[in-house]
């Protein structure tokens, strides 16, 4: 009888600063997991100044390859020096597991303990220096399966002890051999995804990715646990209150759109689907769109509630009819990259789409065609963008760490830059939305925090939440523009007020994962949030 290969499986280590370039390389790596190659890939985000020589992650106990993803902030980290990198190089030199480094970002490597062994992509060309990243990515991804390749057929490289590796450029640990931690005195560190950061220096739990799908078990003082949320309708819904949740989908769910008349919801799905349903209701999916060769990770509704664009990684974005799916009405290949957001010009004749290739482009929404906007202004992917209410300008976010406002029938030189460095965010924005009266724009950032922003003055931040211990995944500003709602990778949802400020009127705790997206029902009763637990979940609002 023949016997089925057992699964591989990966850890990776990565610096907060790297997130978002961390959940690029888990996309490509999907793959290997859908074809049941690896199982799940567990993952730790180091932090800065932690240290880190008093506990080991059980993970990479267990890891057939280690990942380390290698940038001058993961080299500067304390992660370098302590146990756990100690602990995985020594597992190499055993043959037990296979230790890649992978080269993110330029680095100075002489010295570090892990310069003698083979870094991908190939050529040890960091992944910010190619042309097109999702072709490093590529590459690092085909070197991993010929790993595990080496693996399933007993040819592991392990490095001969003292020799490929000198036990000179190990970091030195306390005598004895590394021992597991207890779980009293376990302080794992946690992390998010597609793009995504915890607060500095807070250790809160492990976030493990399971069949494509992250979720925190959060633990500050004792044992780890993992509970899941109960959904169970209450008899009179209350603020915080779940109404529904739905199911339709059979991968993590990325982005979630309510229609305009409220009677529909659209959500988009790494199950490589598009759905339409009941957004009174749930049920059955009443559209399932499929006209994507890959993952959806972005969809919105036309004004008119006729028609839904949806993108993804295929690099295209897909307008069809929202009553009934069927072939796209229009396929616009304008992108060289990812779709990472999308959003619908105020009188339906536009969309702008971002993307991985670093551009926003604004296009037909009636023909497609050529760009009739490429907007340049940003060094690196762009995250989310969102129109001015007046439909004349819009505000994108990127990886660069800046947020731009700029002229939506001319792009050119930026009308706004706000630099989130200058205002103690290192390490970028994943969401923005527009006020309802177009004067003010709100971020969620990967330093935990919604900031709201001057779109017209240019004084700045003029509003700080704080409250999330995981990074703001998405954002939006209910349409009577008294409340906004954050979702993060703390699996929680907020409401603030967008008046008095302060702690959040209402924390939403019914995704069991990491919460993708928000949205709001027209008429700001309800809000609607899509998770990496497959789910999207109908909440009442205040």
């Amino acid at each position: 009888m023949h016997e089925t290969p057992s699964l591989v499986t990966i850890f990776s280590s990565y610096i907060r600063e790297d997130e978002a370039l961390y959940h690029e390389l888990e996309k490509h790596l999907r793959l290997l997991q859908h074809q049941e190659i690896i199982s799940a890939c567990n993952y730790r985000q180091v932090v800065a100044g932690t240290d880190l020589t008093t506990t080991l992650n059980e993970h990479i106990n267990t890891a057939s390859i280690i990942l380390l993803l290698i940038s001058p902030d993961f080299i500067a980290s304390d992660y370098c020096s302590g146990t756990e990198m100690r602990h995985a190089l020594t597992r190499h030199i055993a043959g037990d597991a296979q230790v890649i480094p992978i080269l993110l970002r330029a680095a100075d490597l002489p010295g570090t303990p892990f310069t003698h062994l083979p870094c991908l992509p190939r050529n040890a060309h960091p992944v910010t220096s190619w042309t097109d990243p999702d072709e490093a990515f590529f590459d690092i991804a085909t070197g991993i399966r010929a790993a595990i390749e080496e693996l399933r057929s007993g040819k592991v490289k392990g490095l001969p002890s003292g020799s490929a590796l000198p036990v000179s450029l190990l970091p030195s640990t306390p005598s004895g051999s590394p021992q597991r931690p207890t779980q009293g005195n376990s302080q794992d560190i946690s992390s998010h995804s597609r793009r995504r950061f915890l607060a500095l220096g807070i250790s809160i739990g492990v976030i493990i990715i399971s069949s494509g799908a992250i979720w925190y078990a959060s633990s500050r003082h004792d044992a780890l646990s993992f509970t899941p949320k109960s959904t169970a309708h209450p008899a009179i819904p209350t603020a915080g209150s779940i109404l529904f949740t739905y199911t339709g989908h059979t991968e993590p769910v990325f982005s979630v759109a309510w229609s305009p008349t409220g009677k529909r919801l659209a959500s988009a799905s790494y199950d490589n689907t598009a759905q339409v349903w009941n957004a009174a209701t749930g049920g059955a999916p009443l559209v399932i769109y499929r006209g994507h060769s890959g993952l959806v990770g972005a969809v919105a509704w036309s004004p008119d509630g006729k028609r839904i664009a949806s993108g993804g990684f295929d690099k295209t974005v897909q307008v069809w009819d929202a009553a009934t799916g069927g072939s796209p009405l229009i396929t616009y290949r304008g992108h060289a990259g990812v779709i990472e957001s999308l959003a619908w010009s105020p009188d339906g004749r536009h969309i702008a789409s971002a993307s991985y290739d670093n551009t926003v482009q604004v296009w037909d929404a009636a023909t497609g065609g050529s760009p009739l906007v490429t907007y340049r202004g940003h060094t690196a992917f762009v995250e989310s963008v969102a129109w001015s209410p007046d439909g004349q300008q819009i505000a994108s976010a990127s990886a660069d760490k800046t947020l731009q406002v700029w002229d939506a029938v001319t792009g050119g030189a930026p009308l706004i830059t706000y630099n989130v460095h200058l205002y103690g965010n290192k390490y970028g924005i994943s969401s923005v939305a527009w006020s309802p009266n177009g004067e003010q724009i709100v971020t969620g950032g990967y330093d935990n925090k919604v900031l709201v922003w001057d779109a017209t003055t240019r004084k700045g931040v003029l509003a700080t939440y704080i409250g999330h211990i995981g990074s703001v995944e998405s954002v939006a500003w209910s349409p009577d523009g008294r409340h906004i709602v954050s979702g993060a990778f703390d699996s929680t949802v907020k409401l603030w007020d967008t008046n008095t400020g302060g702690n959040a009127l209402v924390t939403y705790t019914g995704h069991a994962l990491a919460v993708s997206s928000v949205t709001w029902s027209p008429d700001s009763k309800h809000i609607a949030s899509a998770s990496y637990d497959n789910t999207v979940q109908v909440c009442q609002a205040i």
